[in-house]
């Protein structure tokens, strides 16, 4: 009976095959733990970040304040009255204004009103949105009344402290310390603007000091339209805010 050889092509191609599998697998592997990597980072929000990335940030946040901006004057030169001013998107809720006319004219995220594109706050910056707020006055801006002086501002609530003074250096505000001020200044959905402004039992007065809302002598904050500091209550947030409209 002749002596049955290995097929060496039946061999080697049992060799290639498994060298394939095992490239796969590696693939596989090499694949996962880089998307594992880059979750986590995102998942980190406000935690640590390099001294370039908080610029970075810092610098996104102001040029996407500053459209902002530029669409509410835009809406303004429409002829809309700032009652009239709807913020209202497809990404938040809860800025729909029963009040902005039908044609769009003064929808911030409409081709026909300010022409916005609403887009989420930069990664690595919060866990929280961008908020339209109705109930802060910053002092020495214009009226201390309320509600007849709340400006209408834009807040970035969560920020992480690199950030916030990057922000403040990139203002060239020369701030020796983050400024801090009295009270619980993001309260949420109460203070959504929807076209009217809260009174005065509710609004957050802003001069960048721990216990009082005098600008005599002149706090941090007096006159800023725009800045970031940390809440002297609540979460104890690092907020950005600009004030869109200075009443």
């Amino acid at each position: 009976m002749p002596l049955m050889l290995p097929n060496k092509n039946k061999i080697e191609s049992n060799s290639q095959s498994g060298n394939v599998f095992i490239i796969i697998f590696l693939g596989i592997f090499l694949f996962g733990t880089l998307i594992y990597s880059f979750s986590r980072s995102t998942n980190q929000g406000t935690g640590n970040v390099t001294k370039q990335q908080a610029r970075i940030v810092a610098q996104e946040i102001l040029n996407y304040a500053r459209l902002i901006e530029n669409a509410v004057d835009r809406v303004r030169r429409n002829g809309c009255s700032e009652s009239e001013i709807n913020f209202d998107n497809t990404v938040i809720t809860g800025y729909a204004n029963p009040i902005s006319p039908p044609d769009q004219s003064c929808d911030i995220f409409e081709d026909e009103g300010g022409q916005a594109i609403y887009t989420s706050p930069p990664p690595n910056s919060t866990s929280l949105d961008w908020f339209f707020e109705s109930g802060l006055v910053v002092q020495g801006l214009g009226r201390s009344s309320s509600p007849e002086g709340n400006d209408l501002a834009l807040l970035l609530p969560g920020l992480n402290q690199a950030t916030c003074d990057n922000i403040n250096t990139i203002l060239n505000h020369g701030f020796s310390t983050t400024p801090i001020d009295n009270g619980d200044i993001f309260e949420g959905s109460d203070d959504q603007f929807i076209g009217t402004f809260i009174d005065s039992v509710d609004v957050d007065i802003l001069t960048g000091h721990p216990t009082d809302n005098d600008c005599t002598p002149t706090r941090p904050l007096c006159g800023k339209t725009s800045a970031c500091f940390q809440e002297e209550d609540g979460n104890g947030y690092y907020i950005f805010y600009n004030v869109l409209l200075a009443r």
